[in-house]
């Protein structure tokens, strides 16, 4: 959620030094559409509950930067696939401290 994510960034800026590297791995972002096809359904359009405990907040690319954007810089994403994936849809994120941050 939010929340949390906002609080785990601050605290993350918080014990790097200026500008240091940081990056973040992420799983891909699962849209409605996708979910529906896998017989999922996320709630308030973004959430992923498995058996009432939520498992995955969805976001994409862009609203993942704008949430590092308080304390980091994103220099680089790149979309990567375990192996046995079909598609790099999977994300990681090389972030730069901010020096305001």
């Amino acid at each position: 959620p939010p929340e949390p994510a906002k609080y785990s960034l601050r605290d993350a800026a918080r014990i790097c030094t200026r500008g240091a590297a940081v990056i973040i791995g992420l799983n891909f972002h699962l849209t409605p559409e996708a979910a529906a096809r896998r017989n999922m359904e996320l709630k308030d359009g973004n959430r992923l509950y498995v058996d009432g405990v939520l498992r995955l907040v969805s976001r994409s690319d862009g609203e993942w930067t704008s949430l590092f954007s308080p304390y980091f810089t994103v220099e680089k994403l790149e979309h990567f696939a375990w192996p046995g994936e079909k598609s790099e849809a999977r994300r990681l994120f090389t972030l730069r401290k901010r020096a305001d941050a």
